[in-house]
């Protein structure tokens, strides 16, 4: 037994470490004190090569932990990465070098409408790959220690979303964030305006409007 739990020790040290690493610099005041000390790009390029590391360790730790299968492997469940992963690493590129004051982008400049292009489409293009990612290795791997890993990914996506949804309401403003996020007229893509709820410039935590890869009305009932 003592020997069992040893051996998922790596694995359970990486994946805290790993779950630590982006509950700790999220929260406000820290996140502002270490852009203080070293700079906004420089925080972005140490805090990306510190996830990358510990993301490594934690992929290397979770092949090391004991096997327990969840369900068997089977040969269509290959296929699904197959799929899905060089969609997501198309949308992942795009939404990377296109300009998104709202998400995860290189260019992060206030100056264009977040319903253009790529981002007529979703808000957040790159969380949304990395989701597609995360949620197409889930299929072909029915392990526990590999089920934890690309589970618990896939919900720091999806979670990700709602939470930066409302620090750039916060930080934006109403009026700024309803201009960002309303469709815009030139877009291909239109629909209707993202999900704002009862709370104004707030995003909606009631359902799961905010996590649509398209911008669905609020369910306000």
């Amino acid at each position: 037994m003592i020997e069992n739990l040893q051996s998922w020790a790596p694995f359970t040290g990486s994946l805290a470490a790993f779950l630590a690493s982006h509950a700790i610099p999220a929260r406000p005041p820290i996140r502002r004190r270490l852009v203080g000390i070293v700079g906004e790009r420089a925080y972005l390029i140490l805090y990306s090569v510190m996830s990358l590391l510990l993301l490594g360790w934690l992929f290397r730790s979770a092949g090391e932990a004991p096997y327990i299968e969840l369900w068997p492997v089977q040969d269509w469940q290959r296929v699904v990465p197959q799929i899905l992963v060089p969609l997501a690493f198309a949308m992942g590129t795009i939404g990377l070098f296109t300009a998104n004051p709202l998400s995860l982008s290189l260019d992060r400049q206030d100056s264009r409408s977040a319903s253009s292009s790529i981002l007529g489409i979703t808000r957040h293009p790159v969380l949304w790959a990395l989701a597609l990612w995360a949620a197409a290795h889930l299929a072909p791997n029915g392990d526990l220690a590999h089920v934890l890993l690309f589970g618990i990914l896939l919900v720091l996506c999806l979670g990700g979303m709602v939470l930066m949804d409302r620090r750039s309401a916060r930080q934006l403003g109403e009026a700024r964030w309803m201009e960002l996020t309303q469709p815009d007229r030139s877009s291909r893509f239109r629909g209707p305006a993202p999900c704002t709820g009862q709370h104004g410039a707030k995003p909606c935590s009631r359902c799961w409007g905010c996590l649509s890869p398209i911008p669905w009305p609020c369910c306000t009932g």
